[in-house]
């Protein structure tokens, strides 16, 4: 040896270096974590390749309810809980208990986004890309925030197949129930109170002239029965008069008893979940065309009492806002 050293010294003298080099080179830890929230549901592999069978239609339909029904949550991040404010989601636990979490909270609301989640693992199975048209946003629940659920990653063995579904956030969502018209603000009139026949349309027409509204919600005992604008009043009115009928004592009894009026009562207006978004709003009214007004309620039926109520002028206004705004 050119050192004088033994083998065993000079590994002894390598071991003593390394050491030394060690401890003066910082030492950072390994960090693993999640850009978005997720969990990991496990499928049995035989139940999801039955679907090869039906016909797409029948497929996702089928997926659906295999996916309710047999899917385990095997694992999830720290930040899912929060979506579903649960305190904690067990691995083991049945994915149908999640979902059904969040449908109690959102009894109004569809559960869209979980037909596009099980368009997207049907599509895994069979190694195919997802053609999704529509992505349908998940409601956070408690929130005015909202996600994408989609599937990052799908793996498995002869058994059973695992699929990543991470929740990517798209962003704060304006509420109906922090837009619409509360009742403390709105004028209308509930003939539980009065009747119609003691309330004349020139005093309608003079209030509603005050306060700066052009539209008049009808309640009974709270209950909505449609709304009434300015220009129905005045065209009756005017119709009245050109056949030389006295106006000052007609009465909304008498402007209710008119058929054109009363199918407009009927079909110009919807009701609305106070949990729904004005997106949602929005394309309730798109779809239904004659729809100018949505009377807001618990959980959207008409039979319901009323919480408030947004016009199309305020979904459009409210709508275009928050698109500028982004």
């Amino acid at each position: 040896m050119a050192l004088g050293l033994s083998e065993k010294e000079l590994e002894e003298a390598g071991r003593k270096l390394y050491k030394s080099l060690r401890s003066a080179i910082p030492q950072k830890q390994r960090e693993n974590w999640n850009a978005w929230p997720y969990l990991r549901i496990q499928i049995p592999r035989s139940s999801l390749e039955s679907l090869s069978e039906k016909d797409r239609d029948k497929r996702l339909l089928e997926g659906r309810r295999l996916i309710l029904e047999e899917a385990i949550i095997i694992a999830a991040d720290s930040g899912l809980p929060q979506l579903f404010r649960l305190s904690q989601v067990l691995t083991d636990m049945p994915f149908k208990d999640l979902v059904r979490v969040w449908i109690e909270h959102y009894p109004g609301l569809t559960d869209s986004w979980l037909d596009v989640l099980v368009q997207q693992i049907i599509s895994g199975v069979f190694k195919q890309t997802p053609d999704i048209n529509e992505w349908h946003r998940f409601r956070h629940i408690k929130s005015n925030e909202e996600s994408i659920a989609g599937v990052g990653r799908i793996k498995g063995d002869c058994t059973s197949l695992q699929f990543d579904i991470y929740f990517f956030g798209v962003a704060s969502i304006p509420i109906i129930k922090t837009s619409m018209n509360t009742l403390q603000r709105m004028y209308y009139i509930d003939l539980a109170r009065k009747p119609a026949c003691e309330r004349n349309l020139l005093d309608i027409l003079s209030d509603l002239e005050v306060r700066g509204w052009s539209r008049l919600p009808i309640l009974d005992g709270m209950i909505s029965k449609g709304v009434l604008h300015v220009s129905d009043i005045d065209r009756f009115i005017r119709r009245k008069a050109s056949e030389n009928k006295g106006i000052s004592d007609l009465t909304l009894a008498d402007l209710m008893e008119n058929k054109e009026i009363d199918l407009r009562l009927s079909r110009s207006w919807e009701t609305i979940s106070e949990r729904a978004t004005l997106w949602d709003a929005k394309k309730l009214m798109s779809l239904q065309k004659k729809c100018q007004d949505l009377i807001v309620t618990a959980t959207g039926k008409r039979d319901e009492p009323v919480l408030g109520w947004l016009t199309d002028r305020d979904i459009s206004w409210n709508t275009d806002r928050d698109i500028n705004q982004n």
